[in-house]
């Protein structure tokens, strides 16, 4: 009798433990680790990713403009077989018009702040308004439903830059 009580108090135990873990997991990730980035984009091939809250973090402290409240957040970085590199930064909001109002605060930030060398334009790419920025190379950043991409390729190429955006916005399409 003893050893059936102690063995259902365990099982009961494992159970409890189980359910807790799972809630907490998701507690403390938010929806952390939920944005997808492609193994490849045109030739380059993803070499590193972090996700959730230290992606989140990183974002935040490089961040121009308003950086609202990022649920969620993917850093990848992608090489090219000449050693080209790619950095992408992908911030999910909790809607749209979030992604957007940051999108435009940071275009606008880049704008009052002549001093940082960024001068973004808009460019339109499959539908989708994409603001460039030559500074130490191409950097393109847009708003797609909930998330917004920033991408800095380091060579001034802004049809390649504009390619890669491309392929990125008809991927999350």
């Amino acid at each position: 009798m003893k050893k059936s009580i102690i063995l259902v108090a365990i099982i009961v135990a494992i159970l409890v433990a189980a359910i807790l873990a799972y809630a907490f997991s998701g507690l403390v990730a938010g929806q952390g680790g939920k944005i997808e980035v492609p193994e490849q984009i045109g030739p380059f091939e993803l070499v590193s990713m972090i996700k959730g809250e230290s992606a989140r973090r990183q974002i935040e402290k490089m961040h121009f403009g308003y950086p609202g409240d990022i649920l969620d957040a993917t850093v990848a970085v992608y090489k090219r077989d000449d050693g080209t590199l790619l950095h992408l930064w992908v911030s999910r909001f909790s809607s749209s018009e979030e992604a957007e109002k940051n999108i435009e605060a940071m275009a606008l930030k880049m704008e009052r702040q002549p001093e940082l060398g960024f001068k973004p334009v808009r460019r339109l790419v499959d539908g989708h308004e994409v603001y460039v920025a030559i500074k130490g190379g191409i950097h393109a950043f847009w708003a797609q439903g909930e998330d917004t991409y920033y991408i800095l390729l380091p060579i001034a190429d802004e049809d390649e830059a504009l390619d890669v955006a491309a392929t990125l916005i008809k991927g999350a399409s």
